[in-house]
């Protein structure tokens, strides 16, 4: 999944629609596993104020936590 395709998913549930998209890739968990963390913000890159941050599995694109 690419990083494209985690902010479209993540876009389905979020609530927030923020101006601004950060993502970030992570491997979490023993053995570790990829997830997408897509927020979604307002306000300057240096001092955001996040509103909602989805974290998708990068393997299967299933959300992991809708941030709510």
């Amino acid at each position: 999944m690419t990083q494209e395709e985690a902010i479209d998913v993540a876009r389905t549930v979020a609530v927030f629609k923020g101006e601004k998209v950060l993502v970030r890739y992570l491997n979490q968990g023993i053995p570790p596993r990829g997830t997408w963390i897509v927020s979604f913000y307002t306000g300057p890159p240096r001092k955001p104020i996040t509103a909602q941050t989805v974290l998708v599995d990068a393997p299967t694109g299933q959300i992991v936590d809708d941030g709510r």
